[in-house]
């Protein structure tokens, strides 16, 4: 059975790629619910999620764009 070798550099890569994916679509959410149900408080939502993800994001991605 052959082996296939994965660099840390692409697994970062791919990671921060499905990060972004993730928090994009649930930040979406969020705001068509905002939209749609008129509540208020969508923003404090969004601004506690971008303020835990934001820096495992930023973190990854220096790593990535490191080398």
């Amino acid at each position: 059975m052959k082996t296939f070798r994965i660099e840390e550099r692409t697994f970062a890569g791919v990671f921060a790629l499905l990060f972004l994916v993730g928090v994009l679509t649930i930040t979406g959410m969020f705001v068509f619910r905002w939209m749609f149900t008129g509540e208020p408080s969508i923003i404090d939502y969004v601004k506690t999620f971008w303020a835990i993800i934001g820096p495992l994001l930023g973190a990854v991605l220096t790593y990535y764009f490191k080398r």
